[in-house]
């Protein structure tokens, strides 16, 4: 019986293992055709690294900050890191692409797939974080350029904010715990970094590129720049980025003078910093400052009063809170319950100082979705700011607004008119008052013909109406070119079903992609809109994309992982609508997830939104596709005709009066796609009757789909650089920066 149960107990381990392999052996089928594809994006990314290793050589013969030097060795380290994950992976491809025959063929590409998949899977997310790394690399590499071109401070400021968004957006690091081992939680695009090893080099590599922000920064400043020679590239990098010490070696005595003025710098600086939108680097400077004034406290320079004090930390608390992180976060409410307990304990309050925190922290409660503790806040807020002599209306009806608003979301109906009777025995009526927020809203809706829209009992707007001929509001407002932002992001925020389609089966969201208004995209998904809804013919909004702009715009926002305070906020206010009780409120997003948008899905003719894209000519969303969302190249559309030979067929619609250089124009971007197509790995195998369809292209096509690895294409990836060597241009950020002699004579 005991070796009856021991055979038993094996059958169900070895059914499962027979299975494993026979889904294995199964995948073996199609994997010669794979292992070509993915062969062929080796080739292209290892010659990219080798250009951006160029171009990070030939940078360094130029002058270089300081900090620049230390951003180079971390990009060279990732190259290194890249180029031995792509060694990995083909290696391991090249062992599974042995041709013995029959079924050992089958058995031993199943044995090596097996036990190569790991490594193989471990390789590949690996190289698609350094890709995304490297990409970002592109735009930091420039900041030093815009000082050699001598640019405006003002054009210098605006790239540094344009690479700092970018570094929010796309690189998440959180600050490290000391007591704890491992570099603390790094993600991109969204995605947690498992690698300890990786982690900490993207984590040397995103302090190094936010240091080179800063430099440029201030380099680019007349009053706060280093007037010295930048240190010349050839001298070894360890004189650059580096300094010598001696053992038992001390920090010169305290000069008073000297830190009186350094204080002053500093502040002047952090100013600087908070314009140019680097926030945690502004938050460190500023902390130094808090630090050197104690000092000079101490040393009896200057007394540093309790008044100063609050007033710095105060700044500092805004600070942490422009940080967006939930570090930030955590140290501004700190930082705040603090000032609000010390303004709470002097006597007399300091009636101003004391409002304007309760408010500053109520509102962070808010956005943190603590109502109960905003709504406190709030409501000392308010009634320190009527106390106030003489009272500031404006800043009673700021406190109000926010006040109200968070008693509508907790469903409180005698409370929120209670409010409103209190305020208006105090400061006389409220709805007269020239800053009701949803005024111009409103206003606009009645001359549209909507005069169904107004505010409720609890004076929030109700904009989900229709005209006389039953045309939704929503839809008219986005369809307003002339509409302000503000106006459509009330109208979006406060509309309580996003998902009502037209009579074309099309949502406001898609009515919106269509007419490439980039505005109410973005409002639209920031409040929860579904980016996934399919219309009558099965195509969801990639479908309709005619822009680059608005197929960026959704592709950052079904990017996030989690809802933004809007999205949350309109959440919250729909749910109160429908019931009113909806503590507690700790509800982390929607039913529909910002990231379910499936970019490899079909409509109901086999078609994806990259074939779509391809035979439509659309060279400027095919690369946000591509690049971007990383679409498939191979999914094939009706008669199994793969977007590559939809681009070749593609044709000039000659209607509405096409003009020859229209139709130029048209041959031009559909060569472009085919380039961007090729360097992203696609089959070049297409049969003669396809080629000879490009008509006039054909030629020039053929040479691409005969090349190694293309000629030079006009894309903005990374894979893509590799083939745009001999042109010299790269497309700046998302499209990349001047290379060669464009950035000398920049």
């Amino acid at each position: 019986m005991e070796a009856a149960a021991a055979v038993i107990g094996l059958i169900h381990p070895t059914c499962k293992a027979a299975l494993k392999i026979h889904e294995i052996i199964k995948s073996v089928k199609n994997s010669q055709s794979n292992l070509s594809r993915l062969q062929t994006r080796i080739e292209a990314l290892s010659s990219c690294l080798t250009l951006l290793g160029d171009e990070c050589k030939e940078r360094r013969r130029a002058h270089l900050l300081k900090s620049e030097d230390e951003h180079f060795t971390c990009i060279r380290n990732i190259i290194e890191n890249c180029r031995t994950s792509l060694e990995t992976l083909a290696d391991r491809l090249n062992k599974i692409e042995s041709k013995p025959s029959g079924f050992s063929r089958n058995l031993r590409m199943a044995w090596d797939l097996a036990f190569s998949r790991d490594d193989v899977q471990q390789a590949s997310e690996e190289i698609s974080h350094y890709t995304s790394v490297l990409n970002l690399s592109l735009s930091t590499l420039s900041l030093a350029q815009t000082l050699e071109a001598k640019q405006p401070h003002t054009e210098i400021i605006g790239r540094v904010q344009y690479v700092a968004r970018r570094l929010r957006v796309e690189v998440e690091v959180s600050q490290c715990d000391t007591s704890l081992p491992g570099p603390g939680y790094v993600a991109i695009g969204g995605q947690e970094i498992n690698n300890p090893i990786f982690a900490r080099t993207i984590q040397q590599w995103n302090r190094s590129a936010v240091s080179l922000a800063e430099e440029v920064l201030l380099e680019g400043n007349q009053d706060l720049r280093i007037s010295r020679p930048r240190v010349h590239g050839s001298i070894p990098r360890g004189s650059i980025s580096s300094e010598r010490s001696e053992p038992h070696e001390q920090e010169p005595p305290f000069n008073p003078q000297l830190q009186l003025y350094k204080y002053k710098r500093t502040v002047e600086i952090v100013e600087l910093l908070r314009v140019g939108e680097l926030f945690e680097n502004a938050t460190q400077h500023l902390q130094d400052a808090v630090s050197i004034r104690k000092l000079l406290a101490e040393a009896g320079k200057k007394e540093f009063n309790d008044l100063e004090q609050q007033d710095l930390d105060e700044q500092l608390a805004d600070l942490n809170i422009m940080c967006e992180t939930e570090v930030g976060t955590a140290k501004a409410r700190k930082i705040l319950e603090a000032l609000n307990h010390q303004c709470d304990m002097q006597q007399p309050i300091d009636l101003g100082r004391s409002s304007r925190l309760h408010h500053k922290l109520g509102k962070l409660l808010f956005d943190g979705r603590y109502l109960l503790g905003a709504r406190g806040h709030l409501q000392t807020a308010i009634e320190l700011r009527l106390q106030e002599d003489p009272r500031d209306r404006e800043r009673i009806m700021e406190t109000y607004e926010l006040l109200r608003h968070v008693q509508g979301l907790r469903g409180s109906h005698a409370e929120f008119l209670a409010t409103k009777d209190w305020v208006e025995e105090e400061i006389g009526p409220v709805e007269d008052s020239p800053h009701n927020e949803f005024d111009a809203a409103l206003f606009w809706a009645h001359e549209k013909g909507f005069h169904e829209a107004a505010l409720d009992d609890m004076n929030l707007p109700k904009f989900d109406v229709c005209d006389s001929q039953k045309r939704p509001l929503l839809f008219a407002a986005i369809a307003d070119d002339d509409m302000e932002v503000g106006v459509l992001e009330q109208i979006i925020q406060y509309y309580q079903n996003l998902e009502l389609t037209d009579s074309n089966g099309e949502t406001p969201l898609m009515a919106a992609v269509t007419a490439g208004h980039v505005s109410a995209v973005r409002l639209l998904l920031e409040s929860g809109a579904d980016s996934d809804f399919k219309d009558k013919h099965g195509r969801h909004i990639l479908y309709k994309c005619q822009t680059e702009e608005v197929a960026e715009e959704i592709f950052t926002a079904t990017s996030n992982r989690r809802l933004s305070v809007a999205a949350e906020a309109s959440r919250l206010r729909r749910a109160s609508t429908a019931r009113l009780d909806i503590s507690p409120v700790q509800s982390r997003a929607s039913a529909t997830s910002l990231s379910s948008i499936d970019i490899n899905s079909r409509d109901f003719y086999g078609k994806t939104a990259l074939y779509h894209a391809c035979e439509k000519g659309n060279k400027d969303v095919v690369s946000v596709l591509l690049q971007s969302f990383k679409a498939d190249t191979e999914i094939c559309g009706p008669r199994k005709c793969t977007p590559l030979m939809a681009a070749i067929q593609a044709q000039f619609n000659v209607r509405n009066g096409g003009t020859p250089g229209s139709q130029a124009a048209f041959i031009k971007k559909k060569v472009d796609i085919i380039r961007m197509l090729v360097a992203h790995g696609a089959d070049r195998k297409v049969p003669f009757s396809t080629l000879r369809s490009a008509g006039v292209a054909h030629v020039e096509i053929k040479k691409i789909l005969e090349s190694k690895v293309g000629p030079q294409g006009s894309t903005n990836t990374l894979s893509s650089i590799a083939a745009s060597a001999s042109s010299g241009v790269v497309e700046e950020g998302w499209q990349m920066v001047a290379r060669n002699d464009a950035r000398h004579t920049g």
